[in-house]
């Protein structure tokens, strides 16, 4: 992986998060993933992952990514909530395409697989896991945009909330003030 070559862009968009409704007070926490782990988020057996934000393009394709095994299996999906939030970020490396990752050396095949077994049964990280820990760690880098497993038309973002720069935000789109947060 070369992350100096990487593609870097902005992002200064809506996109969508589905947390289970128990977190529905806080839609912007990362304690789900953290607890969990995530593709670009490992958690080792006996800690806590960094902190990272997982969303959607849109609303379904965070509703699938996170309810996938469910839906697979034509199983009701859980109380939950989906939110909407414009994301203002100035350092995105983006991955969602073949020619975006050939640029970074980071192998496309391998970004687009399952990553759970790894974790889960292994106990070590994924590919994409050690690639999030790697662009985590790499200066000023916020985010990770890539392209989503379940919907393959769409992008997610995995964001590190904190490493926001300055004229960064997160802004949630509430504009009745529902959420009174």
């Amino acid at each position: 992986m070369n992350l100096e070559n990487a593609v870097i862009t902005n992002i200064d968009q809506y996109f969508y998060r589905t947390v289970n409704y128990r977190y529905s007070g806080d839609p912007l926490s990362t304690k789900g993933a953290e607890k969990t782990g995530g593709r670009y988020n490992y958690r080792p057996p006996n800690g806590l992952s960094f902190p990272c934000l997982y969303c959607g393009e849109k609303d379904l394709t965070a509703t699938t990514e996170k309810f996938y095994g469910l839906k697979l299996n034509n199983k009701p999906l859980p109380p939950h909530t989906v939110i909407c939030f414009k994301a203002h970020l100035s350092q995105v490396i983006d991955i969602s395409d073949q020619v975006k990752c050939e640029l970074a050396n980071i192998d496309w095949q391998e970004i687009n697989q399952p990553w759970e077994y790894h974790q889960d049964i292994l106990q070590i990280p994924s590919y994409t896991q050690s690639l999030g820990s790697l662009i985590y760690n790499f200066p000023n880098i916020e985010a990770i945009k890539f392209r989503s497993t379940k919907q393959p038309d769409t992008c997610n973002l995995a964001i590190f909330t904190t490493k926001l720069l300055p004229n960064s935000a997160l802004e949630i789109h509430d504009p009745r003030n529902d959420l009174n947060l």
